[in-house]
């Protein structure tokens, strides 16, 4: 009769005697859950489910014996081998002391699984944790969204007191703008002209209608405009101040020329809000400038002959003296025909200046070995130049063409100024490479550098820089001026490198090809 309770039973149960635990009684639930087949009773629990052996549940079950304590499990895993597969099964079940004669003779197993129930659990307890993860970062994303919004507010007043602070600053400058002699405008941060001064108008003949937006190229010079448009997009697109000399046509179709200026103005973060700018009125400078030019042409042209003659002259006592023992005369001569050197170079670059300004100097492109023109003219400087050593360092043979005279004249002119501008015996470091795809050439001198204010106007005719260390220095400002000008012909670059006190480095590069 208890074997047919066992058998109709609706949950898995086994039966157990002895203290071996040997299988008195298993019904088909248990043995479908230990997924075993064939005769299992005889067996010990071991002998039929080996992989229970070191198990918690197969512990327990002895010491259920030895106490005579009942024991509930739940949701305890257990490492099975059902069908052939190695799986971890969840159960619960209760160990029930079997007694007769008032000892314990057995166990009563019954047991359920409840594996699926426990994954689904985990999974809801997983879902739950993820999800309250997903709350604490919304809170805190509204948290973030919700200082944002108070940081916003803060930047859109702040954006609407800075506008009608412009917009107020604008209309002061209008009104200044309108009584001053220049013409002058204002542009968007993008370079869109959108307002321009009484006398614009007065002086163009124009209305804003006309004007508005790129309207002023109609009042440009046609040969100047491409120039011009070209210089003011780049400059305006890198929010730096805009110069530029053009002619502007006038209301009675003449031309005359204006020096134009644009500033910009920028917020606290740097970027560009509006353009300021103004024209000036330079004819008058340019016509007094042009007969500048032209009397220094004439006078270096008239002083060219007698200086050739001087020249000739030293030159032929030179060879008259030579057997005299007097090394006074020799040494006066050698001293009258530098002098007469160094004024020739002077008044040749005069006149390079009158033909640049005339726009009359042409380049004579040929090709030629870049580092035997530098080692070239190193050659011929240290003729002329016997106190300081010069140093080339990496000065390969690049082929280039260019016109390799006035490139010349811009290495020597470069050689001459740090010779001129350095301590006696100091060294001349000399080098060139191709950088960025043109020919780069370097001079480095150990003298007393230049300052940062001196730098931004180093490169402009006629500039020279005032120190105590530079008034016993002769020159004009003209070298600096041509070598820039014959390397910008050349569609190249010059610039320099310097501290004060601690020596300069100048630089120019140009194209491999014309």
């Amino acid at each position: 009769k208890f074997r047919s309770l066992i058998e109709q039973a609706a949950v898995a149960v086994i039966v157990f005697k002895g203290e071996e635990l040997r299988i008195d009684a298993v019904n088909p639930r248990m043995q479908e859950l230990l997924g075993k087949e064939g005769e299992l009773i005889g067996k010990t629990l071991l002998e039929a489910v080996p992989e229970l052996s070191d198990q918690k549940p197969y512990e327990l079950l002895h010491k259920v014996y030895q106490t005579g304590e009942t024991f509930n499990g739940y949701e305890t895993p257990v490492t099975m081998i059902r069908n052939g597969q190695k799986e971890v099964g969840y159960f619960n079940f209760t160990y029930t002391p079997l007694i007769e004669n008032g000892e314990v003779a057995g166990i009563i197993d019954m047991a359920v699984e409840v594996t699926e129930q426990v994954r689904a659990n985990r999974l809801v307890q997983q879902l739950n944790e993820e999800l309250a993860s997903s709350n604490a970062d919304l809170i805190a994303l509204n948290e973030e969204i919700s200082a944002t919004n108070g940081q916003l507010q803060t930047a859109n007043h702040d954006t609407a007191l800075a506008n009608s602070r412009l917009r107020e600053s604008e209309e002061s400058l209008r009104v200044l703008a309108d009584n001053i002699s220049q013409l002058a405008w204002m542009a968007d941060g993008d370079g869109y002209i959108f307002w321009y001064n009484k006398r614009w108008y007065d002086y163009t003949g124009t209305s804003i209608e006309e004007m508005r937006g790129t309207g002023w190229h109609t009042v440009h010079h046609p040969e100047h405009m491409d120039r011009v448009v070209e210089k003011y997009n780049r400059i305006f697109a890198e929010g730096k101040v805009w110069e530029d000399l053009f002619p502007l046509r006038g209301k009675d179709d003449s031309y005359r020329w204006f020096l134009s200026r644009a500033v910009p103005l920028k917020d606290a973060n740097g970027n560009v809000l509006r353009w300021f700018g103004t024209n000036t009125d330079v004819t008058e400078q340019r016509e007094d400038e042009q007969r500048k030019n032209d009397f220094i042409a004439m006078v270096s042209h008239e002083l060219k002959t007698p200086l050739t003659s001087a020249n000739v002259l030293v030159q032929m006592l030179q060879l008259l003296t030579k057997s005299d023992d007097n090394p006074k005369i020799a040494e006066l001569l050698e001293k009258s025909k530098a002098q007469l050197s160094k004024m020739n170079s002077m008044i040749t670059g005069f006149l390079d200046v009158s033909r640049f300004e005339a726009g009359k100097i042409y380049l004579q492109n040929q090709t030629f070995s870049f580092g035997e023109l530098v080692r070239d003219t190193v050659a011929d400087t240290e003729l002329t130049s016997t106190t300081h050593q010069i140093l080339i360092k990496d000065c390969p043979d690049i082929s280039v063409t260019a016109d390799r005279d006035k490139i010349g004249q811009v290495i020597y002119n470069l050689l001459s100024n740090a010779i001129k501008y350095s301590p006696r015996n100091s060294i001349i470091e000399v080098g060139c490479a191709i950088e960025n795809g043109m020919a780069e050439f370097r001079v480095r001198d150990n003298g007393m550098g230049i300052g940062k204010k001196d730098m931004e106007k180093l490169f402009e005719r006629f500039y020279r820089v005032e120190r105590q260390e530079t008034e016993r220095i002769t020159g004009f400002g003209i070298g600096l001026y041509l070598c820039a000008e014959i390397i910008h012909r050349h569609k190249g670059k010059i610039w320099v490198e310097s501290e004060q006190d601690n020596g300069s480095t100048f630089y120019f590069a140009i194209p491999l090809t014309a």
